[in-house]
């Protein structure tokens, strides 16, 4: 996560503030005398959800350049962990700031949402020039608001063989599927969910990326976006959620420990949606 950034909004009907970390002083945001003017001399953090659109306003934000939709459990924080190993990246993935906005119905219209993604293009510094969002799972619902707000913008899928998926969510839960035990059904459901929004989003999606065991297609992908000097080295040799843990291809394991009643499940509910997103992939 970039040393200076939003990390967390309040809002109480129309009162809302966002608070920014790394900054001592409001012009820690900005690098301008303007900034002195948002909050008192006792400021820590914290302005007001006006002041900042005036921030965005006045001064030049980085605008998202790529937002990165998976499935969950794909490669997708490996990728966001490449792509952080060039200095023009700034790269977020999934910042606290915008996820409890993505669990709000995207049939209702949310009033901080664009603006947030906006604002984490405040606050950079050169050499950076790529605004990067690495995004929850559960923001594929979004997809057609956010490709509408930010038509400019690269948009891509990481996905994977369900099964593989199933297995893994099961095993270590996501907090907001977290249950005393796993239950099979809560976590068909919520992938269902996703998979489905998958497919029927390819058409927004400017590059659909399989996960591999070599990480060929990521590694491809994620090259893209770096210099050719960049060293992905230490970001593939290291799990990339459990840094001191090496990086080993778990997918194989993962299909032999599969139930098989998670294999009926994924079969029935799953493939064919991985099947449409298959097509369109790279």
């Amino acid at each position: 996560m970039p040393e200076r950034s939003p990390q967390q909004l309040r809002a109480k009907g129309n009162l809302a503030m966002i608070h920014w970390s790394g900054c001592s002083k409001p012009s820690d945001v900005v690098s301008d005398s303007f900034g002195y003017e948002l909050a008192s001399s006792n400021f820590n953090g914290w302005i007001s959800w006006q002041r900042n659109l005036e921030l965005l306003k006045r001064f030049e934000a980085l605008p998202p350049k790529l937002l990165i939709f998976h499935t969950s459990r794909c490669g997708s924080t490996l990728a966001a962990k490449l792509l952080g190993q060039s200095p023009e990246n700034r790269v977020f993935s999934e910042p606290r700031v915008l996820n409890a906005q993505f669990y709000q119905s995207p049939e209702k219209k949310n009033p901080f949402l664009v603006d947030l993604i906006r604002t984490l293009g405040l606050g950079a510094s050169p050499p950076q020039k790529h605004l990067i969002l690495k995004l929850p799972s559960y923001a594929l619902l979004h997809a057609e608001p956010l490709r509408e707000a930010f038509p400019e913008a690269t948009f891509w899928l990481l996905s994977r063989d369900p099964l593989e998926t199933l297995v893994s969510s099961m095993e270590t839960p996501p907090k907001f599927l977290k249950t005393e035990e796993p239950l099979l059904d809560t976590h068909l459901s919520y992938l269902e969910k996703i998979y489905s929004q998958a497919a029927a989003s390819l058409d927004l999606m400017d590059r659909t990326v399989l996960y591999s065991p070599d990480l060929a297609a990521i590694l491809s992908a994620c090259s893209d976006w770096c210099p050719p000097e960049t060293d992905f080295t230490s970001a593939t040799t290291t799990h990339s959620k459990y840094p001191k843990q090496t990086f080993r291809p778990d997918g194989q394991s993962k299909r032999e420990r599969a139930t098989f009643l998670q294999r009926e499940g994924a079969h029935l509910r799953l493939a064919s949606h991985f099947e449409a997103i298959k097509k369109a992939a790279d």
